[in-house]
């Protein structure tokens, strides 16, 4: 995307075992306020809600947000995950 967009995988940060609702807004915030100190426009990729974007209280900060759904069917994202041996990928990553 060149050097004047940051490109970022949610995963990056290591996503703990038993990792729930709070530890994901928890860390959706501390990406944005990343985000917000990278000081230029910025693509954060991997499996986000968009309402706990829109509820973090650095959401407020960002001129525009542009969301993008690539839909696959939770089978097959599983079985993507557990081929890339990702985070202990099982059925609760669904939930």
């Amino acid at each position: 995307m060149g050097d004047d967009i940051a490109v970022c995988d949610f995963d990056d940060i290591g996503v703990p075992d038993g990792a729930d609702k709070k530890w994901r807004g928890e860390s959706t915030e501390k990406w944005l306020q990343k985000l917000l100190s990278e000081d230029k426009d910025a693509c954060l990729l991997g499996q986000i809600v968009l309402g706990e974007i829109l509820s973090c209280p650095s959401a407020k900060q960002i001129d525009k947000i542009n969301f993008c759904l690539l839909d696959v069917s939770d089978f097959e994202r599983i079985g993507r995950l557990k081929k890339r041996n990702t985070y202990g990928a099982d059925q609760n990553m669904l939930n």
